[in-house]
């Protein structure tokens, strides 16, 4: 096995505690459902129970360790951030174990840290005991190990029923929570995620309210209605004014209560979440030195062991680089992504818990309806001092993107990244008149017509200014938008599609540099108006977001849904081409010469949006 360590290496003194107490930062998770057992445990095949009670059950001679990516701990996160120095593991068992400590330094070498033999009474009652692994502030131990998991064998068999990560002082911080979800026709997900709340709720009373706000049709799942009924759970409908819309509103509702918590958590109504992550999110911040958002990583639903991003950072022109993007987590060598905090700029709200009091600090969002909000509150939080923390083994399952290739999200994306680039200049650089050409022209080589017209549109209504873009309300702004769209020719949908009988075709690397990518756009610009002597190959690419160096000339099927039961057709059209070219050229030569006058515009307005006032009058004006 990988992670078997000798401890008969082992230099430094460990004791077994006995009657001191101890408090828990981390509890381990035994693996439940249908999540990937690599993310949790390491080792033999043992048995795992994850209900009624969680246990493990070993038989003799079967080994595990926990170092991975939900049960390690991650120890420069708790010295960057909490008061936390001295680290011990606890476990409640029933058999004969040896429990074992290993710490990862920054070469990645496995060095043990301690180890001891436990048995259980003859009368086969549980016993807990505690093994002390480190203080943080030891000399030779603040920066050599990265991370520190345990490592059991079993004498015999043997059961165990929790194993924890202890300290030997209490929280400085009593943190209570409030929870925001905005759902829109997802409530085959939603449920699954309510039930998770309803448990973590018998078993703590820091999460004191639910808000759950419905923007979409009226819930017809009754398991919904019941859970509904349940105790401190705040159910508001409220028309589409996006997810910006819905998070504000349980912004708004939880930080300005009388009994308001702490800590508001924000999620999104598609993710798979195991709820024990939020348990792990509350016991860092009762540690916290200073001001805290607590972030959560995203993993692909469709290959579970997959991180897309733990955080991001800004990059020139509003880019957003994300941290780990593509690692497989079910790797230990993975895991060295967390040896270091990363200072981020922001943590999407797919998994977000902010302080309540920061929220009343630093005002709400604007009205912007979907993309971007996110991102403009992380980098405000950043700027009013409260920082923005990705903690590892705090992550949750979410749909890939690369699937989302609705065409309308194309006139948010472009038009909001305008838009919040006008409120930090601080953090990056505002799009140029090169850039905005350059995002048409990726969706026109791409064969994306309504995707080109629909990124135009968005810096036109930039444009216009915020009484254009954001007025009369976000629903039929969105109305409009949609009214827009369907203006533009659409491209044709196949729902049963034979590609054993076509080319697949990989996606290529985006190019790095603008020399490289202009030469890109140029030769496939010529290309595609050059005669045509040969027929065009048909492709197909099995993921979303071709790129148009992979794509060239060629006609291709690109899957509209992660099933890949249905494909888009996109092919070379000239007149659509020409006719978004011009498109593209006009509207880069007008940003080009009214940028500027237009951000003070949208800066100045901007103030006004996102305060509380603002929306409780939004809120006040809708016929619900």
């Amino acid at each position: 096995m990988k992670e078997y360590v000798d401890m008969s290496k082992v230099k430094r003194q460990s004791y077994v505690a006995g009657k001191e107490d101890t408090y828990t930062i981390q509890s381990l998770f035994i693996p439940k459902g249908e999540h990937p057992n690599l993310l949790y445990f390491r080792g033999d095949d043992v048995e795992f129970i994850s209900t009624p009670q969680q246990q493990i059950k070993l038989l003799a001679g079967q080994r595990i360790s926990a170092n991975t990516y939900f049960n390690s701990l991650y120890l420069d996160y708790w010295r960057q951030h909490t008061c936390v120095s001295k680290i011990g593991l606890k476990i409640t068992f029933k058999g004969k174990v040896v429990l074992s400590g290993v710490g990862i330094d920054e070469d990645n070498a496995h060095i043990p840290l301690g180890n001891t033999t436990l048995a259980s009474s003859v009368s086969d009652k549980e016993l807990s005991s505690v093994i002390w692994l480190h203080e943080i502030g030891a000399e030779n131990l603040d920066s050599s190990y990265c991370r520190i998991f345990p490592y059991i064998t079993a004498l015999c068999d043997s059961e165990i029923s929790a194993l924890e990560f202890v300290t030997d002082k209490a929280p400085k911080l009593e943190i209570s929570l409030s929870i925001g979800l905005c759902t829109f026709n997802r409530e085959e997900q939603l449920v699954e995620t309510l039930k998770e709340l309803q448990t973590l709720q018998k078993e703590t009373q820091q999460v004191q309210v639910i808000y759950i706000v419905n923007q979409g049709v009226k819930f017809t799942n009754p398991d919904i209605s019941a859970l509904l009924e349940l105790p401190n759970i705040n159910y508001i409908e409220q028309p589409n004014l996006g997810g910006c819309g819905g998070f504000n509103r349980t912004m708004l509702e939880a930080a300005y209560r009388k009994d308001a918590t702490t800590h508001h958590l924000l999620m999104d109504d598609d993710i798979v979440i195991d709820g024990r992550i939020i348990q792990r999110s509350l016991q860092f911040l009762g540690y916290a030195t200073n001001d805290l958002a607590i972030g959560g990583q995203m993993l692909e639903l469709e290959d579970p062991v997959k991180l897309i991003e733990a955080g991001a950072k800004l990059d020139y022109f509003w880019v957003l680089m994300s941290i780990g993007h593509h690692l497989r987590l079910s790797e230990p060598d993975s895991l060295e992504l967390f040896n270091k905090s990363t200072d981020i700029d922001y943590n999407a709200w797919w998994y977000c818990m902010i302080p309540t009091a920061a929220i009343r600090q630093v005002g709400l969002s604007p009205p912007i309806f979907i993309r971007g909000d996110d991102i403009e509150y992380g980098c405000r939080l950043k700027t009013a001092g409260v920082r923005t923390v990705s903690l590892p083994g705090v992550g949750v399952w979410h749909e890939s993107f690369a699937f989302k290739n609705n065409d309308w999200l194309q006139y948010y994306s472009l038009r909001n990244r305008l838009v919040v680039s006008t409120m930090h200049p601080e953090y990056s650089v505002q799009p140029d008149a090169l850039y905005i050409l350059g995002y048409a022209f990726n969706y026109l080589l791409s064969h994306r017509y309504r995707s080109a017209g629909m990124s135009i549109l968005g810096v036109e209504d930039f444009l216009a200014g915020p009484k254009v873009a954001l007025e009369p309300s976000a629903k039929d702004k969105h109305e409009e938008i949609l009214k827009h769209m369907k203006s533009i020719p659409e491209a044709p949908v196949f729902k049963e599609l034979d590609t054993d009988l076509l080319e697949i075709r990989q996606h290529t690397p985006i190019p790095i540099g603008i020399g490289v990518t202009v030469r890109v756009f140029i030769s496939n610009f010529l290309r595609l108006f050059a005669p045509q002597f040969k027929k065009r190959k048909t492709v197909v690419f099995k993921n979303g977001g071709a790129h148009p160096k992979a794509i060239g000339t060629d006609e291709f099927y690109l899957p509209n849904n992660v099933d890949k039961t249905e494909y888009m057709f996109l092919t070379p059209i000239r007149f659509a081409l020409w006719k978004g070219t011009l498109q593209a050229l006009s509207i880069s030569l007008r940003y080009h010469f009214k940028r500027k006058r237009v951000t003070k515009e949208w800066s100045v307005a901007l103030i006004d949006m996102k305060t509380r006032k603002a929306w409780e009058k939004i809120f006040a004006e809708m016929d619900v």
